[in-house]
C-alpha cells in the first residue's frame, strides 16, 4: 500500500481522508502545527510531521518518500492580505514538491476557481496555476459550497429563525458535504494508476437553493426557518463583528457578490454522474447540524 501525506489533517476534509486511508491500509503521514490536535483514534496510527504550510523546507521533508500528497490551503480569518496568504501557501507547496521530488497530489480548489473577481475562490485558481508546473500528476478537485458553512448560521437561526445571504433565495447551486469531498479525494489518492493532470467537479446530490436549504434546516431542527436576502454590506458587517480581518471581509464579500451576480452560470465543470455525490443536505442537517444546534442553543423542541 502507498505512503500518503495529508496536510490539514484535523479539518473536515483532511480528517475524513485520514480515516479513509487508514481503513484502506495505507501508510498515512500527516503534516500539521500541533500533533496534539489529532483525533486520539488516529494519533498512534499516523506518522505526524510538524510544521506550517508557509515553511517549504519542513513541508518538503514531510513529502519526501511519499507516493502522493493531499494539499489544501486552509482558511486564515485573520490574514492581513488573504489573497497574498493563499498565493504564498501555493508557492510553498510547489517549492516543497520540487525539493522533495513529489510526483502525485490531489489539491482541493473550488467551483468557479477559473473565474476572476471571486475573492478566495479566484485565489484557489491562482494556486492551481502555481501547482501545475511543479507536480506532474495532479488532480484538482473543485467542490461546490460546503454544507458545513451553515454551521456558522446557528446563532442567527436560534435568535431570529432566519438564514441570511446575498443571492436570490430561489437560486439553486451545487452544495456538498465535506465528507463526500474527503471520500473522493481518498479514492484518487489510493488509485496509483492515473497519470497527468485533470480537474474534477464535486457537486453534491443536487443543486440546492437557499430557500430550500432554510426549509430543510427548519425540518431538521423542528422549527420554522426562512432565508432572507440582505445587502452584501450587512454580511460584511457581521463578519467584521466576528473578528475577521478587513481583507477577509472584503474578499468574502467579493466572492458572494460575484457568485450571486453570475448565478453560477459558468461553474466550469458540468454536473455528471461522476461529479454527483451521495450525502443529502436534509440527512446531513439531522445528523450534524441538529446536534450542533442542540449543543450550542439547547432550544430544539422535545417533540421535533
Amino acid at each position: 500500500m502507498p505512503t500518503i501525506l495529508v496536510t490539514t489533517p484535523t479539518g473536515h476534509i483532511g480528517s475524513r481522508i485520514v480515516t479513509q486511508l487508514l481503513d484502506a491500509g495505507a501508510t498515512v503521514r500527516v503534516f500539521l502545527r500541533d500533533p496534539a490536535r489529532l483525533d486520539p483514534a488516529v494519533r498512534d496510527r499516523v506518522d505526524a510531521r510538524t510544521g506550517t504550510l508557509e515553511d517549504a523546507a519542513a513541508l518538503a521533508d514531510a513529502m519526501r518518500g511519499a507516493d502522493a500528497a493531499f494539499l489544501l490551503v486552509p482558511p486564515n480569518m485573520q490574514a492581513a492580505d488573504w489573497r497574498a496568504f493563499i498565493r504564498n501557501v501555493g508557492r510553498t507547496m510547489a517549492e516543497a514538491a520540487r525539493q522533495a521530488g513529489l510526483r502525485r497530489a490531489v489539491f482541493v480548489s473550488s467551483i468557479g476557481a477559473h473565474l476572476p473577481n471571486l475573492g478566495p475562490v479566484s485565489g484557489a485558481g491562482e494556486v492551481e496555476g502555481i501547482l501545475r508546473p511543479a507536480i506532474p500528476d495532479l488532480v484538482i478537485l473543485r467542490p461546490g459550497y460546503f454544507f458545513e458553512n451553515t454551521l456558522a448560521a446557528l446563532g442567527t437561526v436560534a435568535g431570529t429563525g432566519q438564514t441570511f445571504g446575498v443571492g436570490d433565495g430561489d437560486l439553486a447551486f451545487p452544495q456538498v458535504a465535506t465528507r463526500d469531498i474527503g471520500d473522493v479525494a481518498a479514492r484518487w489518492l489510493l488509485d496509483g494508476s492515473w497519470t497527468g493532470q485533470r480537474t474534477v467537479g464535486i457537486h453534491g446530490p443536487r443543486d440546492l437553493s437557499s430557500d430550500e436549504q432554510a426549509e430543510l434546516i427548519g425540518q431538521a431542527l423542528g422549527r420554522p426557518v426562512r432565508y432572507t436576502q440582505v445587502p452584501v454590506e450587512a454580511i460584511k458587517q457581521a463578519m467584521a463583528g466576528f473578528g475577521m480581518s478587513p481583507s477577509v471581509v472584503e474578499n468574502y464579500g467579493e466572492m458572494v457578490t460575484g457568485f450571486a451576480a453570475s448565478r453560477y452560470e459558468h461553474p466550469g465543470e458540468p454536473r455528471t454522474a461522476e461529479t454527483t455525490t451521495p450525502t443529502e443536505f436534509g440527512a446531513w442537517a439531522r445528523e450534524v447540524l441538529r446536534p450542533a444546534f442542540e449543543g450550542a442553543a439547547g432550544q430544539v423542541p422535545a417533540h421535533a
